[in-house]
């Protein structure tokens, strides 16, 4: 850990410190050895109470000087480097490709998903906890703030893809978007194919017309589905290749089978996704998606239902290109100073009693 001073200068002003310091505590304790001259004569007072050895009154010098030691070093104010929060300004251009599939209404974050509204987990009777869901809520309160002040597009695809947004600054509206353009089935098509979504991708990065020295990013948040037309697969990944684009495939969802609910308008379950007369179930396919990052020099990342522990969204899109904050070490050598000037003034409160002396 690196730790850097804010305001170095006021540990020139230390010696002083210590040589005010050292003059208050010999003043002191001239007092108070003076005071045992006059509160009677010396042989009674030195009998009934005892002196502070030499020892400790070294100790109690060391101790006081410390003390001034640790607050001037807090007054110079300690920083280390805080972990990356933020894509550095104006270096990325990102865009977000997210499958929109009938798959994606299934549940897998319903209890991980964290609930809006001040509602409670064990209150939720409507929808909540889908993987579309889920992908759009990390897109709102992880992806967005860690790309600010850079361009961020959007795209949703089930077998074709649909340009929601183009690369944008203007959060605001790219929110407005989420809400209420992208939903189930908000690209047309049916079925599901993530080729089509990183061909979207491609296109919006294409006709955006900003400097060529941004960095192209494409996250695509999906749960496996693609119509494995492996020359469409080839064609898309050197369309990525000419633009220079980094990856990031997020899976979404469980490996674990699971039903897809059905929804009344009203919020209300009515039963379950059928296919042919029987429930359908759907899990995350893993392996095209991670065979799909390997061929493109990408990075795979499984959104785990089964823990809330978040992303590290900042690293895995701008690598070296982050901006990182400074974590405030200064109160730490505050509170030692006052733990130990606690312990200066406390030290006679424990003390092994006095042996007063018997008559002959």
């Amino acid at each position: 850990m690196h730790i850097t001073l804010t305001n170095p200068a006021v540990l020139a002003w230390l010696p002083l410190g210590w040589l005010l310091t050292a003059a208050c505590w010999w003043i002191a304790l001239r007092s108070q050895r003076s005071m045992r001259e006059l509160y009677g004569e010396r042989e009674l007072v030195d009998a009934y109470t005892r002196r502070e050895s030499q020892r400790q009154v070294v100790m109690q010098l060391a101790g006081w000087l410390a003390v001034v030691t640790l607050l001037m070093v807090a007054i110079a104010h300690p920083v280390t480097k805080d972990e990356p929060h933020s894509v550095a300004a104006g270096s990325v251009r990102v865009v977000a490709v997210l499958d929109v599939s009938k798959s994606m209404a299934a549940e897998d974050y319903r209890d991980t998903m964290p609930v809006e509204n001040g509602d409670t987990q064990a209150a939720l009777i409507g929808p909540h906890g889908s993987r579309l869901a889920m992908a759009k809520y990390a897109i709102e309160h992880q992806i967005m703030p860690a790309v600010r002040e850079n361009k961020l597009g959007l795209v949703t695809f089930t077998r074709e893809y649909w340009p929601q947004s183009p690369c944008t600054t203007d959060f605001i509206s790219l929110k407005w978007v989420m809400d209420h353009w992208v939903g189930l089935g908000s690209a047309p098509g049916g079925g599901s194919d993530y080729v089509a979504g990183l061909r979207g991708a491609v296109d919006t990065i294409k006709h955006d017309h900003d400097a060529a020295t941004l960095e192209n990013v494409v996250i695509l948040f999906c749960d496996g589905g693609w119509t494995e037309d492996r020359m469409g697969q080839a064609q898309v990944i050197d369309e990525l290749a000419k633009l220079k684009v980094k990856l990031l495939v997020v899976g979404m969802g469980d490996t674990t089978p699971l039903q897809i609910p059905v929804y009344a308008p009203n919020g209300e379950r009515t039963g379950w996704y059928q296919v042919h007369g029987e429930t359908a179930k759907t899990a995350l396919e893993d392996e095209s998606l991670k065979d799909l990052a390997a061929k493109t020099g990408g990075q795979y990342v499984h959104m785990d239902p089964s823990t809330t522990l978040p992303i590290n969204w900042v690293e895995h899109i701008a690598g070296s290109r982050v901006e990182r904050g400074d974590l405030d070490l200064s109160r730490y050598p505050a509170m030692a100073a006052l733990l130990l000037m606690t312990l200066i003034c406390l030290r006679g409160l424990v003390r092994r009693p006095d042996v007063i002396p018997t008559a002959a």
